[in-house]
């Protein structure tokens, strides 16, 4: 038998044991059966490791079969400061051969922090830009999205099809912010009004409007809007089932002119996502604005544009105040303004540029504000773009407002969080 002290030691820590035993009988049958133990909690933790792959597989394979997404779209969110997200911005239909200034210029102000994504038809719109992958959320943008040479510019339908199912297939973000390079975005407030917000669940968000000849409500696409993943994996699985209501094929001859329209009316009738009310719900003004600065401070947009608010009541539910018309003034825009349109590359420069000084100096007084917008502001119409206007006259009574206005805004530059 070994001494006393011995034994004591061995049973308070099998570690100081197997490193003092010595070479009797029960010091082997010792270290035996500490082997035996060792091999049995290294087959519990493989047993437990394959379980734990056999359940994920599972998971990604019901995945599949309820949203459709694939195996890459299957992979975990890539770690960012905020929702992943990217805005694919579509060319504009008016003057589009400034279309490669206006690009120029968003990559100079709002395309990195809003992740652009350029879709063009040739590489001379922008030469400089990497085609996106799965890797580009971890890349600076802008990017681009090269269509194939079969879609043709004015193949508006095709065009969105295939930026959806591209951007879906390479990129997979939380959410897609759909725009035009006429579309003007404050990146800071885009991610903010995207946090709230649950990729899982479906959305088609931005500024609703219903014409007397659309058949259902849809969102401005001068204004822009955002799709979920949810909602544009259902999409994407509906547009390709060739007896679906959603496939162009079955869309008449308006429709497949109009995809804005197309999907909208999908969206509405086959999967029953429907457009919603994104004004900020302390004052009910708007987030996403489908004309620039001064028209919509002013109010002096098209009355097609204001029609299209009047049967609102009876789609996002009643507003005793308003009735979903656009207001004149500071009331027009929220603090959390997300975008405006008509905004030409000159403007684009000038616009970013006063938000920028307003939000680095926010002590600034009125009157600097408007020496500052009045020194860099556009004036001659190739600059501002035939559908802006521009500044008022020094002594308009429109600019107390366009200055609250801007000073409102102007976080919407600071540095993304996401």
């Amino acid at each position: 038998m070994p001494p006393t002290g011995v034994r004591k030691r061995r049973s308070t820590s099998s570690a100081v044991a197997i490193l003092h035993a010595d070479q009797s009988g029960d010091d082997k049958n010792e270290n035996s059966s500490s082997l035996l133990t060792r091999m049995l909690a290294l087959v519990f933790s493989f047993a437990c490791i394959a379980l734990v792959i056999k359940n994920e597989t599972r998971r990604r394979d019901e995945l599949h079969r309820t949203t459709g997404m694939t195996s890459p779209a299957a992979k975990t969110e890539p770690s960012t400061r905020g929702p992943s997200f990217v805005t694919v911005v579509l060319p504009s239909v008016v003057k589009p051969e400034a279309r490669p200034l206006r690009l120029k210029n968003i990559e100079k102000t709002w395309g990195p922090e809003a992740r652009a994504v350029f879709v063009v038809h040739e590489n001379i719109e922008f030469p400089q830009g990497a085609e996106i992958d799965s890797g580009s959320l971890s890349r600076t943008f802008p990017q681009v999205l090269k269509l194939p040479s079969d879609i043709k510019v004015d193949q508006g339908v095709e065009r969105l099809l295939y930026s959806i199912r591209t951007v879906s297939e390479t990129v997979n973000p939380s959410f897609i912010f759909f725009t035009n390079d006429h579309t003007f975005v404050l990146p800071n407030h885009l991610c903010r009004f995207l946090q709230k917000r649950d990729a899982s669940k479906d959305a088609y968000v931005g500024h609703a409007l219903k014409g007397k000849g659309t058949p259902v409500a849809f969102n401005s696409g001068a204004a822009g809007y955002v799709l979920s993943r949810q909602t544009y994996m259902r999409l994407i699985r509906e547009m390709d089932d060739p007896k679906s209501e959603c496939s162009p094929s079955n869309a008449s001859k308006w429709l497949q002119g109009n995809p804005g329209i197309l999907t909208a009316t999908c969206f509405s009738k086959v999967l029953n996502v429907q457009v919603e009310d994104t004004r900020d719900g302390e004052d009910l003004s708007h987030v996403y604005h489908a004309y620039g600065l001064v028209r919509t401070v002013s109010a002096k947009v098209d009355q097609w544009y204001v029609n299209n608010h009047a049967p609102l009541d009876g789609i996002l539910g009643v507003d005793a105040k308003y009735h979903h018309r656009l207001q004149q003034g500071e009331a027009c825009c929220s603090e959390n303004t997300v975008s405006f349109h008509y905004v030409e590359s000159g403007e684009s420069i000038a616009f970013w540029k006063v938000l920028q000084a307003v939000l680095q100096k926010p002590i600034m007084n009125d009157k600097e504000i408007q020496t500052l917008m009045e020194g860099v502001w556009p004036r001659d119409r190739e600059k501002l773009g035939f559908y802006a206007h521009g500044l008022p006259g020094p002594n308009d009574t429109l600019w107390p407002a366009l200055v609250k206005v801007v000073r409102k805004i102007a976080s919407g530059v600071a540095t993304s969080t996401c």
